[in-house]
């Protein structure tokens, strides 16, 4: 059989060309924000298909294409694309390209920050539209939200990095300044304040206890110790309402109104008892929630005795709660199934 030399090295140069074409392509490093930032991968229709999940602070690669913004910097490989689940076949997203532990996938692009680095906030921190102290976003971002930040600028009075995070609230990433001060970008500062968030979220005082114990591994900064101190503290104080622990609620026991006499909204703990943790949300007065358990301690509020019942969702909206609101400001919902 003759061998055609030929053909075989003009393969060979076109396979070589893609390969240096492909290994040439410029990444930039990105930053994941969304809680629980999808991956997708591209189906052969070209809709976006739904591959697995990653924590906000993940750091990615992301594939820079040939366009430029204003400023002459390139901007990253996006593709506008439909994805399974999507409510109308005509929905669309855009798409940026994105590599992690070496394998490609596609993230939704206002869900990521390109061309940052991940930090943390460590102490609450007001954000600016602009290097203007007036410029002030009403809303402050609570110790523990991760961030991305860029390059550090003046501020009157202060050091400001330019910084990007996601608004959970209205589901979009947001973009401006934060104070130096105010963040850290120490592996073991984002690894502590992960755990510290996750033991939040945890009902079982044994669990969560272990949890936090496990911090003391790691080597934080002095700001972040003396921040888990002072959980740690109010955690003591509130686990009179713990000490017996919990009962769930049976059947359809644990739908509930909001009820209170004054009209007033009903505050949302993530602790049970009014003597530790933090109100984290309110519910308006005739609210309809689902409460899965509550505690055997009963607390005394405003002359009413009763226990803390643990909030999971909205009835009317399936929304997610979350916390700790005191039973005595309930009723039940006669109309729940």
């Amino acid at each position: 059989m003759k061998i055609n030399m030929k053909k075989i090295a003009i393969f060979s140069f076109v396979a070589f060309i893609a390969l240096s074409a492909a290994a040439a392509q410029k990444t930039v490093q990105g930053v994941a924000l969304q809680k629980n930032t999808a991956l997708w991968t591209e189906k052969s229709e070209g809709m976006m298909e739904w591959k697995t999940e990653i924590e906000p602070g993940t750091l990615l690669d992301v594939y820079m294409g040939t366009e430029r913004d204003s400023q002459g910097n390139l901007l990253p490989e996006t593709v506008t694309s439909s994805w399974t689940g999507a409510k109308k076949k005509d929905d669309t997203l855009v798409f940026a390209h994105v590599n992690y532990q070496g394998k490609d996938y596609y993230a939704i692009s206002n869900r990521i920050a390109v061309g940052k680095s991940a930090a943390i906030v460590t102490k609450t921190a007001a954000t600016y539209m602009s290097r203007s102290p007036a410029d002030v976003r009403k809303t402050a971002l609570k110790v523990g939200t991760i961030i991305a930040i860029g390059k550090q600028a003046s501020f009157p009075g202060a050091e400001v990095y330019e910084m990007s995070y996601f608004d959970e609230g209205v589901y979009r990433l947001r973009s401006g300044y934060i104070k130096c001060e105010k963040v850290s970008t120490s592996e073991d500062d984002i690894t502590a304040l992960k755990i510290i968030k996750k033991a939040m979220d945890l009902k079982d005082e044994k669990r969560r206890n272990a949890m936090l114990e496990s911090v003391n591994e790691l080597n934080p900064s002095p700001t972040v110790s003396e921040y888990l101190s002072k959980l740690i503290e109010e955690l003591e104080k509130a686990g009179d309402m713990l000490r017996d622990g919990t009962m769930e609620f049976v059947a359809a026991s644990g739908y509930r109104i909001i009820y209170t006499a004054d009209n007033s909204n009903v505050n949302v703990r993530d602790l049970p008892g009014t003597k530790g943790g933090s109100v984290i949300s309110s519910l308006e007065n005739g609210t309809a929630v689902c409460c899965s358990e509550y505690t055997v301690a009963k607390d005394t509020v405003e002359g009413i005795t009763e226990s803390w019942y643990y909030v999971d969702s909205l009835t009317a909206t399936g929304e997610e709660v979350g916390g700790w609101i005191f039973g005595g400001f309930t009723v039940p919902d006669e109309d729940a199934h």
